[in-house]
């Protein structure tokens, strides 16, 4: 009999450990080194690229929104332990309109720091998602099928991920307009943006958040 109680205790015990430990893997994700390790990193990459931003980008607008195209020039740059991309897009008239700064310490793992000259675009890069900042402001995770969840029930926006030659872009509900796939470009210095709807302020940064992470993601391997 006291074997059974003690057994009983035991199991009880490991149980409860289990389940505590559980509510505090989920509690504390956010602060796992990992995370701790990105965020430290795309903090310090944003005064290198804001000021560089405000001194040579052109002013972004939605006509110059209408006249950025897939061409950019790419810098890789390595050491032992990461990979650092830095990148500039350009308009079709070869203006400088969008900037970015890429650490990479594994093929699925590093910080993306975006920028025009009005507005700043943030990536932590996990193996399974990639949590979106706008403006330093958290606006969900990016998931592998390209919808961006703003919790764990709610889809605020969404990109095609598949080999299409014009990537459609979801944001609240609605076609907000289509990505040029580079890799089914027709012309040499395409238009990035086809079919642009009308969009207000906040969804316009939702659709660009999307647009350029899926640029850089599909820019050509060096």
């Amino acid at each position: 009999m006291i074997r059974i109680a003690i057994f009983l205790f035991i199991t009880f015990f490991i149980f409860s450990f289990a389940s505590v430990m559980s509510i505090l893997d989920r509690l504390f994700s956010g602060f796992r080194p990992v995370t701790l390790k990105l965020r430290n990193d795309l903090r310090q990459l944003q005064p290198e690229l804001k000021s560089w931003a405000q001194d040579h980008l052109v002013k972004w607008s939605a006509e110059e929104m209408s006249l950025l195209s897939l061409s950019q020039h790419r810098q890789l740059k390595k050491t032992f332990s990461y990979k650092t991309f830095r990148g500039v897009f350009q308009s079709i008239y070869h203006e400088p309109l969008i900037v970015y700064l890429q650490k990479m310490y594994h093929p699925e793992e590093g910080v993306l720091l975006v920028r025009n000259s009005v507005h700043e675009f943030g990536y932590l890069i996990y193996q399974k998602d990639v949590e979106v900042f706008i403006d330093a402001e958290y606006f969900g995770k990016l998931d592998r099928n390209g919808r961006l969840w703003y919790n764990d029930r709610n889809v605020i926006a969404q990109i095609d991920r598949s080999d299409n030659a014009l990537l459609g872009i979801m944001v609240n509900n609605k076609n907000a307009g289509s990505l040029i796939n580079e890799a089914k470009k027709e012309s040499r210095n395409p238009r990035a943006f086809s079919y642009v709807s009308t969009m207000d302020e906040v969804e316009e940064k939702v659709f660009l958040s999307l647009a350029l992470y899926e640029m850089i993601r599909r820019a050509p391997a060096k």
